[in-house]
């Protein structure tokens, strides 16, 4: 099999289908510089690299970056994309690109008035991305839930279904106790899920964080929590995951997260979440 060539010298680009390409070559394993022109020590086009490192040649292949062209003048114009179509009456109209907002409503697992996880709700609000708006969903003043209710759903509940179904997605913010996840939280997830066949949480995208103070971060509560998710069919985002170890010097009460890494990656988490969001209501669309 013939192996595969060098392309021609980097920076030179050229179109396909209306995208412009740029080819580099690169040499990772040798720590190799870019090809170009001028630059000495590198082999001509066809050669590989490593026959001087004792070893088998291998052959370097090009690794391709596109970018998107602007569409300002007609079809084949240089640095043109597809032009516009002309509506009627001569005018060309241009397709408008809109970034949608999503309401999010989110679960404090805790019931305490000082609860760490209730900050880091608030942290995460603050590193969201714009296009998610977020609503809290109270648990505290639910009833027991109880079959018995089924036929009669009491004002409460009622609401919290509610809540859940303005919802486009929802978050879990939750502690661990013993174990496991919080007696409240679990009765809302009862209460949202009921009566049978009247599901709230059904295809309803979702993610689950949380923190402790303890070195595991609720790693335990997070798995009993998808365990229920799972069965309520919420479409929950599994990566990345997040246990978070709460320290009060990075966790101002305001939300504020005072530790880089720690505010970047609560930021990655949220962003991807977003983008779960969307993915899953692009194929799922709510109500």
């Amino acid at each position: 099999m013939d192996r595969p060539r060098l392309v021609e010298a980097a920076g030179v680009p050229f179109r396909w289908r209306g995208i412009e390409v740029d080819h580099d070559v690169v040499a990772p394993r040798h720590g190799l510089p870019r090809a170009g022109a001028g630059e000495p020590g590198l082999p001509a086009n066809g050669q590989v690299f490593g026959a001087d490192l004792g070893r088998r040649p291998t052959a370097v292949r090009p690794v391709v970056r596109l970018r998107a062209r602007a569409d300002t003048g007609a079809r084949g114009a240089p640095g043109a994309g597809p032009a516009a179509r002309p509506a009627a009456g001569g005018r060309t109209r241009r397709k408008e690109s809109t970034v949608r907002t999503y309401q999010v409503g989110y679960f404090v697992g805790s019931l305490s008035s000082t609860s760490i996880n209730r900050v880091l709700s608030r942290a995460l609000i603050r590193l969201a991305p714009e296009n998610l708006e977020f609503t809290e969903i109270p648990i505290g003043g639910l009833p027991l839930y109880s079959p018995d209710y089924d036929s009669a759903y009491p004002p409460e509940a009622t609401a919290l279904k509610e809540a859940v179904g303005r919802s486009d997605a929802v978050l879990f913010v939750t502690p661990e106790y013993n174990r496991s996840i919080p007696g409240a939280l679990k009765n809302a997830i009862d209460w949202a899920s009921r009566p049978w066949g009247e599901n709230s949480f059904d295809h309803v995208p979702a993610a689950v964080i949380g923190a402790s103070i303890g070195q595991i971060g609720t790693a335990v509560a997070q798995q009993s929590l998808r365990a229920v998710l799972s069965f309520c069919n919420a479409r929950q985002m599994t990566a990345p995951e997040a246990y978070i170890h709460y320290r009060p010097e990075v966790f101002g009460d305001d939300g504020e997260v005072t530790d880089d890494s720690t505010a970047t990656f609560l930021a990655g988490f949220m962003q991807e979440f977003a983008v779960h969001v969307e993915r899953v209501l692009t194929v799922l669309p709510r109500g």
